[in-house]
């Protein structure tokens, strides 16, 4: 079959289409891994260690989890999730013990959403390639 310009044109606005299709259809289960996944490591880097005890025997803090239940992950645009947290202690948490940052207890350092980041953004490449692989099989 020869390729013209108009037919080379209809192919490439197909092919648009439907990534396009794929980036707003996928955004939302995206989303749900991202959130997961942050769940995930706040788990394994806050929530599995005991809480500490002071001198008297009695627990510095009590453990709510509202950390984690504040953590969430939006649709801010076709293929952009973002993660945000409304707990009034969350950005401080995260970014306890940087340069010019609170410090807090060094085995209490937990920088969870940059531990995530190459993950995510490995999973988020194998979400669209599976997705567009399965478009172009149809084809």
């Amino acid at each position: 079959m020869p390729f013209d310009s108009k037919e080379i044109a209809r192919l490439w606005r197909n092919r648009a289409g439907q990534f396009a299709s794929i980036l707003e259809g996928g955004a939302e289960e995206l989303a749900v891994m991202v959130e997961a996944e942050s769940k995930r490591a706040m788990q394994t880097l806050i929530y599995s260690k005991p809480e500490d005890i002071g001198r008297s025997g009695r627990r510095l803090w009590v453990r709510t989890g509202a950390l984690m239940a504040g953590e969430k992950a939006r649709v801010k645009a076709p293929g952009v999730v973002t993660l945000t947290n409304n707990v009034s202690y969350a950005e401080p948490r995260h970014e306890a013990n940087k340069p010019g940052r609170r410090q807090i207890n060094p085995a209490r350092t937990a920088h969870w959403r940059e531990v995530i980041g190459p993950t995510i953004r490995a999973a988020q490449l194998r979400f669209y390639e599976e997705r567009l692989q399965a478009i172009w099989r149809k084809q």
